[in-house]
This record gives C-alpha cells, structure tokens and sequence, in this order.
C-alpha cells in the first residue's frame, strides 16, 4: 500500500506547478515594493525640490525699468508737482541669497541628523535613503534675472530591482537606483 502511494503520479503537476510559483510571486511582489518605493521617494524629493525652488525664488527683488516724469498742472496750466511713473518692474534673483534659501529649505537638519521642517516635525523626505552626502548631490542657481533652478541626485537602495539589473547585464552597483528630479520657480513682480 506504502509503495503504491509513492509511485502514484497523480496530482505532481499541481504540486510542481505550486513550488515553481510561489517564489515567483514573492519576486513579482518584491519588485512591486521596491517600483512602489522608488515611486514615493522620487514624489517626495520632487515635492522638497520645489520648495527649495520656491524659496530661492522669493529671495527676489523688485528692480524698477525705465522711469519717466510727469507734470500736475492746475486749471490754469500752472506746474504744480511732478509724478514719476516708473514702467517694466521686473524682479532680480540675487544668486548667494537664493542659494542660501534653497539649502536651507531642503536640507534643514535637526541635532539628532534628521530632516526637519519650520516647525521642528520630521520631514516627509530623508535624504539617508542615499549612500552618498545629500551636499554633493544639490546644484541650484539662476537661471536669466527671475528663475530659480533645483537639482537634485538621490540613490535608493532596492532590494530585487538592482539585482534583477545586474543580471540584465546593467553592472556596477545596481542595488542604488538614481533619482533625478528638478524644481523650478520664477519671480514675478505684481
């Protein structure tokens, strides 16, 4: 009865199909995770890189354009003051001061190394997800008078994602997949 049960073939297909997919699935739902995660963090990094946009922005400054005078007359045509209009106001991003601004809003740190934001509360981005210093992977400037530019470089590490890469044939490090995101605000005079 023994012997009978082992040499019985019925169901194996069932059997080997259910240990080929079950690893399968635990790949694809891996994957899942770690596309789910590099997805949040790129959101989160694009939404910090505008606002440090934004704040190099406001670090503008209103610089009149061409001016002209005007003369108030009374009902007899007499000179009785002098109006200046001042036309074509346009605003002048000072690079140093929008630099600092842009830095400060996107890498603000607490004592204990953690990204805050104003009120002191942990920040929705964490640069630490990056084996590399957040200050090499930063470049903001001017762009013309009125904009402001944000780049900025992150890796995160990934769990099946780089593995599957190097596989693929991408080689090097393909555990740290690169974020690029850029952030650009312009100043407007009103």
């Amino acid at each position: 009865m023994l012997c009978r049960f082992f040499r019985n073939e019925a169901g194996t297909l069932v059997l080997s199909l259910s240990l080929i997919m079950l690893p399968l699935a635990v790949l694809i739902g891996m994957l899942v995770i770690d596309v789910g995660r590099i997805n949040r963090v790129r959101g989160q990094i694009q939404t910090a890189a505008d606002a440090a946009a934004l704040a190099g922005a406001l670090t503008a400054s209103p610089v009149p354009g061409a001016g002209s005078l005007e003369a108030i007359r009374d009902r007899d045509g007499n000179v009785t003051g002098v109006v200046e209009k001042v036309t074509g106001w346009r605003a002048v991003i000072a690079g140093p001061a929008a630099e600092e601004a842009a830095r400060t809003t996107f890498c603000r740190k607490d004592n204990a190394g953690r990204f805050v934001n104003d009120e002191g509360k942990k920040r929705m981005v964490d640069l630490r997800v990056s084996p590399v210093r957040a200050e090499d992977d930063f470049k903001s400037g001017v762009i013309g008078d009125d904009r402001y530019r944000v780049q900025v470089r992150v890796g995160v590490k990934t769990f099946v994602a780089g593995p599957l890469m190097y596989i693929y044939g991408e080689g090097g490090d393909c555990s740290v997949r690169g974020i690029n995101v850029t952030g650009v605000s312009q100043a407007v005079v009103r």
